[in-house]
């Protein structure tokens, strides 16, 4: 009977170790796939010539490289960020990128800081205030916030 049971949990872990090889490989090749132009796109031929894209930190690093990502496959881009300047200096970038490439794109400025309100409320009034008029494809949640310490973390997930 040992055995038999030893041999259940031997066969049961190859079984879960030969899927789980078989999912990482299948992942690694669609990367490499996508790394090299293969795969869906995010592009206005896709999403529509008059799409949206809404960008969260939009005003350095990764936010702005989406932005001038966007721009330049001509999607409208409305920017979110904490400082009003730097939005509109970076919403200038943009539509001078897509000008660029050849699109007429439009951008919207939202000055918002997450670090201050990130309840329902604040994001309702964002919506009905800024984004309810436009046709949203994408949305790049590219804002961090951490707030409170680990042990209110800790004593909210228990």
């Amino acid at each position: 009977m040992l055995d038999t049971l030893s041999n259940a949990w031997y066969y049961s872990a190859l079984a879960f170790g030969l899927f789980t090889a078989v999912v990482w490989v299948y992942r690694t090749i669609c990367v490499l796939a996508r790394s090299f132009g293969l795969g869906t796109r995010c592009t206005t031929a896709r999403y529509g010539e008059k799409s949206w894209a809404v960008v969260t930190g939009a005003t350095d690093g990764i936010g702005k490289a989406a932005c001038m990502y966007l721009a330049k496959e001509g999607f409208n881009v409305v920017l979110i960020s904490r400082t009003l300047s730097k939005l509109e200096t970076v919403a200038k970038e943009v539509r001078d990128h897509g000008k660029k490439a050849g699109k007429s794109v439009q951008t919207r400025v939202v000055q918002l800081d997450f670090t201050m309100t990130y309840d329902a409320a604040t994001f309702a009034k964002l919506y009905n205030d800024n984004l309810k008029d436009l046709d949203l494809s994408v949305l790049v949640n590219n804002v961090g916030v951490v707030g409170g310490s680990m042990s209110d973390f800790f004593t909210t997930a228990a």
